[in-house]
């Protein structure tokens, strides 16, 4: 049976610099993942997006809570979304 939790919004964001592999600019965009807690968040956060999409996997600026988390200052959006089972 699996474990019941609340899941919570958490966004990660990037610098100025930063680009994925691809060559997107990642500045102006939001990574949502919904997760039981800040830590689970950042890891599921790492293994699929940043080990995958970002040159180095410690390449994004910092997460936040929903409650802390200001859209305005990405106009681009969500690039990606990721929840945990």
């Amino acid at each position: 049976m699996k474990r019941q939790y609340i899941k919570k919004n958490y966004y990660f964001t990037f610098g100025q610099g930063h680009k994925t592999v691809d060559g997107v600019p990642m500045k102006d965009y939001h990574v949502l993942v919904r997760a039981e807690n800040e830590e689970v968040a950042r890891e599921i956060f790492i293994e699929k997006f940043t080990k995958v999409k970002m040159p180095t996997w410690d390449m994004f600026f910092t997460g936040y809570s929903e409650k802390q988390f200001e859209p305005q200052f990405f106009p681009k959006g969500e690039y990606a979304r990721f929840e945990q089972e």
